[in-house]
């Protein structure tokens, strides 16, 4: 049977795609493109209800075409009521696993990429206000660090120049296995894989920013750039929030990053948590402006069931201070995308090259700053650009 595979969201669901995808290619299946595809698996994500929307609408799209819909791993009630007029197959991602004997955990590749996610941690037990992950999502689980490196060595060897190591709840790797400095010395072990050339981490909470986890910036081959999950800058919705770290220790933290030479961090902000004011959203802005984020993703709050906000559904912004908040953060966000990358012109920066199509090439810097430049190389190597031109949002330059 032909089958389309299409993962939503995080680098998590990324990557467990591309797991299904090369399991049930060895059972025979063959993976294509949606239009041929007789069957559709949707690796789901229901973290907002704007991803929610998406894979509702990709799942009627294809049935409505005349696809069979496989829809597996994190699956809300209000997800099954959107789609309750349409036959879908619905999987835990244990039940999918069971159902086609799949017992590996372990990638070999990742389809179409020059980097290749791998996932060493699974579960979370924070129980954010906002979020519905910890009751979708198994207890902890890490993958043992043995395992770990074995993977990225493998994919390496299958020519994988830049590895990306993500969880769930990526912070709290080794947290199970009763040692939670297992991710610094993850980092050193992989870091002396030979042919690697470049590794990065997925987001972490400010909190989980340790001394020895800055220290591996310095010493390894992991790329000067951090996505920090920060969500708020105003102690006090963070802590409604459930949050564990204050406003001052979001500013501690980047200010000690940015000691790393060519450092950029981004981060996440949630606006209009129910309750926020006109000081809480201040405090936000400030912090975003301190910090100097090379970019912001920027999320409207959104009601899930089942979280402790919704028992706040009262205090819920209107749609006018909510779109008025949203504008705001995001012309901040704006401005400091634009100052960060304007510094780097007349510098010259190796570039991971993604994509070559006739002369053209695209990639990204160590510090993840995307790059356009001309010349004759090829994909899955490292040029170096001079920097000489920005048009939003890419920056462009020459090969050397």
């Amino acid at each position: 049977m032909k089958f389309h595979l299409h993962a939503f969201g995080c680098k998590v669901n990324q990557y467990e795609g591309e797991l299904i995808r090369e399991e049930l290619s060895r059972l025979g299946y063959q993976s294509t493109g949606f239009s041929e595809a007789e069957l559709l698996i949707v690796k789901s994500c229901v973290v907002t209800s704007e991803s929610e929307c998406k894979v509702a609408r990709l799942v009627k799209s294809a049935r409505n075409s005349g696809k069979s819909v496989w829809l597996v791993g994190c699956i809300s009630e209000n997800l099954r009521a959107r789609l309750s007029n349409y036959s879908v197959e619905y999987f835990e991602t244990a039940a999918f696993r069971d159902k086609f004997g799949i017992t590996a955990s372990r990638i070999s590749g990742f389809a179409s990429h020059t980097r290749a996610f791998v996932k060493i941690q699974d579960g979370c037990d924070s129980f954010c206000a906002y979020c519905i992950v910890p009751k979708l999502r198994p207890a902890l689980e890490s993958k043992v660090m043995t395992e770990a490196v074995s993977e990225v060595e493998n994919l390496v060897k299958n020519g994988f120049r830049e590895i990306v190591l993500t969880g769930v709840h990526l912070g709290k790797y080794g947290f199970d296995l009763g040692e939670p400095r297992y991710l610094p010395e993850l980092i050193d072990r992989i870091s002396g894989i030979e042919d690697l050339l470049r590794l990065r981490l997925g987001s972490l909470h400010p909190q989980e920013i340790t001394p020895a986890l800055i220290k591996a910036f310095y010493d390894h081959k992991l790329m000067p750039h951090l996505h920090i999950s920060m969500q708020s800058g105003s102690d006090r919705v963070l802590k409604l929030m459930n949050r564990r770290y204050t406003a001052a220790d979001i500013l501690r933290v980047v200010s000690e990053l940015q000691n790393v030479p060519g450092m950029e961090i981004t981060g996440d902000v949630i606006v209009g948590f129910p309750g926020e004011t006109d000081r809480d959203f201040k405090e936000t802005m400030a912090v975003v402006e301190a910090g100097e984020f090379a970019y912001l993703h920027v999320f409207p709050f959104s009601f899930r069931e089942g979280t402790k906000a919704m028992d706040l559904k009262e205090s819920a912004l209107s749609r006018q201070v909510m779109g008025e908040r949203i504008r705001l953060i995001t012309s901040l966000r704006d401005t400091l995308f634009e100052s960060r990358r304007r510094r780097y012109l007349g510098r010259s920066l190796p570039v991971l090259v993604e994509e070559s199509k006739k002369g053209l090439n695209t990639g990204f810097s160590e510090n993840y700053l995307k790059i356009c430049f001309s010349g004759q190389v090829r994909r899955n190597t490292v040029a170096m650009v001079s920097v000489s031109e920005f048009r939003m949002p890419v920056l462009y330059g020459e090969m050397k």
